[in-house]
């Protein structure tokens, strides 16, 4: 009977430890899975995070850009706005030198008419 139970006991005990064994390996697997999972989740986030970097440093560029196309619109008017104002005064000056030209010619045309005569 001693030898009945003991062998029943090791039959009980091996079948445990199969069980543990089995059991064991499930949770390595799925240690391995988490594991997997969790690598492919840091790349995932590096790359991400790379590429934000990477939009990154293109918008700062083309913040640069712009604040540099602005500069030169900015630079441009001034130049253009100083021409006008020059091409104002010259005209202003042209006006009034056609204006005494005028009045000199149109005070002088009987004279010259008379001359003709």
């Amino acid at each position: 009977a001693k030898s009945a139970n003991l062998e029943h006991q090791r039959q009980a005990l091996a079948l445990v430890t199969e069980e543990l064994k089995q059991t064991s390996f499930h949770y390595l697997d799925r240690l391995k899975e988490e594991q997997d999972r969790g690598k492919e989740a840091r790349e995932k986030a590096e790359q991400l995070a790379q590429e934000v970097a990477e939009l990154g440093r293109a918008v700062s560029a083309r913040e640069t850009d712009l604040v540099s196309y602005r500069r030169q619109f900015v630079t441009d008017m001034e130049a253009i706005l100083n021409e006008l104002g020059e091409s104002r005064r010259l005209n202003a000056t042209l006006r009034r030198m056609l204006k005494g030209a005028s009045a000199e010619a149109f005070n002088s045309l009987p004279e010259a008419l008379q001359m003709e005569d």
